[in-house]
Parts: structure tokens; sequence; C-alpha cells
């Protein structure tokens, strides 16, 4: 299914970013994802659409700030659902269109919408891990 790729996706970007904080390792994680898979299913050309995802999330959570994206609870909760709904969501028009070439908009669109409904979830999950961790865990700011 469409959406258990972006669950997973997003789900670990989500705790890539909250832990490291720093610019690019969020485009480096998708990037790396992406090469492995290539060197392991050469034809896996949907990759395409999640190294995009994830350098535009990436893009995103600098340009609202990490402190903004995972310090502060309520503003935290609406900008990685939306970012990581968003970002899944462009992956599955990248997918569904370039690599798929599904022919019509409906299905395009359709294609995208289960994408971005595994943005959800991940970012859903993304945060029930990040917000677990932070009882746990104290990191440096």
């Amino acid at each position: 299914m469409p959406f258990l790729c972006d669950l997973l996706a997003f789900t670990t970007l989500i705790l890539v970013g909250w832990w490291t904080r720093k610019f690019g390792v969020i485009s480096l994680t998708g990037l790396l994802v992406t090469g492995l898979t290539f060197m392991l299913q050469p034809n896996a050309f949907q990759m395409i659409g999640f190294a995009f995802a994830s350098v535009l999330f990436d893009i995103m959570i600098k340009i609202i700030g990490y402190r903004n994206s995972f310090d502060k609870f309520a503003s935290s909760t609406l900008i990685l659902l939306s970012f990581s709904t968003v970002c899944a969501l462009i992956a599955g028009l990248i997918i569904g269109s370039i690599v798929m070439r599904v022919t019509t908009i409906l299905g395009i669109l359709t294609f995208a919408g289960l994408h971005a409904i595994g943005g959800l979830i991940g970012g859903i999950i993304g945060l029930i891990l990040v917000t677990a961790l932070k009882t746990r865990i104290t990191i440096p700011s």
C-alpha cells in the first residue's frame, strides 16, 4: 500500500530531525535510504519521490525553525503533521505521475492522497515517539 512507505519514512525523518536538529541531516537520511534502495533494487524509481520529499521536509523544517518544529507542543504538532502530510502528498504526485505514469488526474490525486494519509500517520507516530523520548532523554540545546 502506498501509505505504508510514507508512514515509515516520516516517522524516521521526524526522529532524525528531532535528534540532530541540523540542516541537511534529514535530506541526507532520505538520500542515503534512496541510494541503498537503488543498490539493492536498481529499478525502484519510486524512491525519487521519497528523496524529493525528504529534502523538501528538511527545508520546510529549517525555514520554520527546529525550536518551533520540535519544542512547542501545540505548534510542533501542527507543523510536523502538516509538513509530513504535504511532503508525502508531493511524493505521491511525483511517483504517480512520473514513475508509475498514472494517466488520469483522478488516479494521480487518489494515489497522492494515499501517500498523504501515510505521511499523516507517520507524523502522528513520529510525534508520539518524540514525546515519549523527551520524557526519557534530555538533549542539550
